[in-house]
């Protein structure tokens, strides 16, 4: 049932604008100037609290990286596109990357290419970072709650796919 349900979502349920608002989450090329740009205002600009909150989370960052790439190695699970031909939505390329926002995604099956391109699915790179993000908006900023909300839309993108692939697929090693 959780392979029919990621191929109705992968490939008939499908939207122009989610399309390109869920690649567009997901891709930490652009929005790294902006988390980059915050930083180092905060640690020019900011007082202790700003500081002390970059300096908190560059460090967990840091070893929350580490970690995650450790579990990627010892779970090793492959994803969707590593085992089957599926449905992929990609940015095109633009400089700055965020103008890639602008134009039409690209949308294509994956094929024989895609599947040493990328590394293990789980756990995911993508919300441990933003959970760990949104642990130290939280943690140190009266409105930090609301960075869930990005945390939730990345963890959504992958929930289906990591289930898929950890119920459906991991046999086919």
């Amino acid at each position: 049932m959780d392979q029919s349900l990621f191929h109705l979502i992968n490939q008939q349920w499908t939207s122009p604008f989610l399309d390109l608002f869920m690649a567009a989450v997901s891709d930490a090329d652009i929005w790294r100037p902006l988390f980059v740009g915050v930083g180092v205002s905060a640690l020019l600009f900011g007082g202790f609290k700003a500081r002390a909150f970059v300096v908190c989370l560059v460090l967990s960052l840091l070893i929350g990286g580490l970690v995650t790439s450790a579990l990627k190695s010892a779970v090793d699970r492959r994803r969707p596109k590593q085992v089957e031909s599926v449905r992929m939505v990609q940015l095109q390329k633009a400089r700055p990357k965020f103008l890639a926002l602008f134009n039409k995604p690209i949308i294509r099956f994956s094929d024989s290419s895609d599947r040493s391109r990328s590394g293990p699915s789980f756990p995911s790179g993508h919300v441990a970072t933003n959970t760990i993000i949104a642990v130290f908006c939280t943690l140190f900023f009266r409105l930090g709650w609301l960075y869930w909300l990005v945390t939730a839309a990345v963890g959504s993108r992958l929930t289906l796919a990591k289930r898929c692939t950890r119920h459906c697929f991991s046999r086919h090693r």
